[in-house]
């Protein structure tokens, strides 16, 4: 166990890799620069709830605080690589500051400074900024070089604090590939353009089959056929039952679908195409 002034250290060591000042981490935890101060001269320990603070204010989980061995600062991402993973992501998504503020709720001058690594912020401003680029928290904080990073991941519960899941997470909690409903813009039957946006994405996977059980149960029934077969679908969803019929009786197997939610068969349209 870390030692009063043991930990002071180590909470000295983190901000100063994050570059941080020992008054903004006082207002970023609610606790004034003086019990910073304090708790890094080893006066006392914190308490759990301020050190739960702590360690989201300065991106890292309260168990690499606490490890025996100290937080490799080469583990680390600097506010600078953060700040490029971001910029990487935005241009990768085709999205300009303005547009990424909008969708992520936080400001454009905060993106700007994320960016260029002028600061580092709060994991919820991590968290609101990974949903609109369609990543984790995670990604925003992987390192270039594929190694682990200590940054704070982007667990779905830390202490009391519960997050909301990610579109690309609920598509792998229900089993389907990354991004299959990041479609884009897209056009509804009356043709008419509709932007790129969560909410569909949410009730969409909501409102869909998760594919274990039924991989699970198209696995052993396609087994047991003479001969080829085809498939059709009602009420189909995201396109679900196709993807696991097709997954083990071969492309083109799944013969049509049919739904009456716009933003579904928009889906399935982009993944099986229009025959």
């Amino acid at each position: 166990m870390l030692t009063e002034k043991e930990l002071g250290e180590r909470l000295k060591n983190i901000r100063e890799v994050r570059r941080i000042s020992q008054f903004r981490l006082g207002e970023m935890v609610e606790c004034g620069q003086g019990h910073i101060g304090k708790l890094e001269k080893g006066e006392h320990y914190p308490k759990l709830p301020t050190l739960y603070k702590i360690s989201e204010s300065l991106n890292i989980s309260v168990s690499d605080i606490l490890a025996e061995s100290p937080p490799s600062k080469d583990g680390m991402l600097s506010p600078e690589e953060v700040g490029a993973n971001i910029r990487k992501w935005r241009t990768m998504r085709g999205l300009g500051v303005k547009k990424l503020a909008e969708k992520s709720g936080v400001s454009r001058n905060s993106i700007r400074n994320l960016e260029t690594g002028k600061c580092m912020s709060f994991l919820l401003t991590y968290q609101y900024i990974a949903e609109a680029l369609g990543v984790t928290v995670g990604t925003l904080q992987a390192k270039e070089s594929g190694g682990q990073s200590l940054n704070l991941q982007s667990t779905v519960r830390t202490g009391m604090i519960v997050r909301r899941l990610t579109p690309m997470e609920c598509e792998r909690l229900q089993g389907y590939p990354d991004g299959w409903t990041d479609i884009g813009e897209w056009r509804d039957s009356k043709g008419k353009l509709r932007d790129s946006a969560d909410s569909p994405r949410y009730k969409a996977c909501g409102n869909s089959i998760a594919l274990p059980f039924w991989d699970f149960l198209a696995k052993r029934i396609s087994a047991q056929y003479l001969r080829p077969v085809t498939m059709g679908s009602l009420f189909d969803g995201i396109g679900g039952f196709p993807l696991v019929f097709e997954r083990h009786n071969g492309k083109g197997t799944a013969r049509w679908a049919s739904e009456i939610e716009e933003f579904p068969i928009a889906v399935t349209k982009l993944r099986f195409g229009e025959e």
